[in-house]
Parts: C-alpha cells; sequence; structure tokens
C-alpha cells in the first residue's frame, strides 16, 4: 500500500509551491492522484466514515483533474497503462427514493405557494371572521335539520 498524503496536508504543501510533480494514475478501474514533493510520494487519501484514512478514488480522469486545479495544481501527469476501465458503481436506491421525495416536496412547495400567492391576489372583498362563521354556522344547522328529517324522530 502506497503512503498517504491528507488532503489538508496536500493544501498547505501547494499553497507553499513545494509540490514538485503530480501524477494521476489509473488503475484497478478508478483514478488516484499521487503528488512528489522533496524525496516523498504519496496518494492523496480521504477520510473514512470509520475515521480512518484511505487512498481516495476518482470515478473519472475529470474527477480528478477538477479536484487538482480546484487545489491549485494545473499540470500534473497522467497514466493509465494498468488501466482497465472504470468499476461497476453499486446502484443507491436510497439516494434515488431521496431525490425523488426531493423533487415531489420541492413540487408541492411550489403549488402551494402559487395557491397562497393567488388567494392573495384575489379582488374579491374579504369576509370578517364573525359573519363567516355564522354563515357556516347556519349551513351546518340546516343540514343537521335536513339530516333529522330524512331519519324521521329518534
Amino acid at each position: 500500500m502506497r503512503e498517504i498524503i491528507s488532503p489538508v496536508a496536500l493544501k498547505e504543501l501547494v499553497a507553499a509551491n513545494a509540490i514538485c510533480s503530480a501524477l494521476v494514475i489509473g488503475e484497478d478501474g478508478a483514478y488516484f492522484v499521487t503528488v512528489k514533493y522533496g524525496m516523498a510520494e504519496k496518494v492523496v487519501g480521504a477520510r473514512t466514515r470509520q475515521g480512518g484514512v484511505k487512498e481516495r478514488e476518482f470515478l473519472s480522469l475529470d474527477a480528478a483533474a477538477k479536484y487538482l486545479r480546484g487545489i491549485g495544481i494545473r499540470r500534473f501527469d497522467v497514466d493509465e497503462s494498468r488501466f482497465t476501465g472504470l468499476k461497476k458503481r453499486a446502484s443507491r436506491p436510497d439516494r434515488a427514493a431521496a431525490l425523488k421525495a426531493a423533487h415531489e416536496a420541492a413540487a408541492y412547495d411550489k403549488w402551494f405557494r402559487e395557491q397562497v400567492q393567488e388567494a392573495l391576489d384575489d379582488p374579491a372583498p374579504t369576509i370578517p371572521d364573525a359573519e363567516a362563521k355564522a354563515h357556516f354556522a347556519a349551513k351546518r344547522a340546516a343540514l343537521r335539520k335536513q339530516i333529522k328529517g330524512e331519519r324521521g324522530p329518534a
């Protein structure tokens, strides 16, 4: 296993202009970034969920290049001599469900806001609360009377 450098340490070395070279290596279905500074050569690491550190895998050459540009490395070499094609990644049905729920929530939010705005923009006169309560109390009373009339005497 290759020695690993943390992303934080790498950024500090880039800021200090101490990186001699960078190499993107394609192997085992993924891309890895190695950097050379002084006499040391290390692969860029990433934290694991368990708190450890492992070699950072990039899904594509573009992703590795974007990472390097993002930390300030504009010049690097590429070695794909051992590249066998990208790994088949496991599907993530949980993420698909989460994205679907997020889209549904956004669509509902948009609809709800449109309904509220439509109500606010309605030019019809407003009805006082007491008047609305009295109107619907009368409607309920009429319905109760109608229901009692259909059932006959109790």
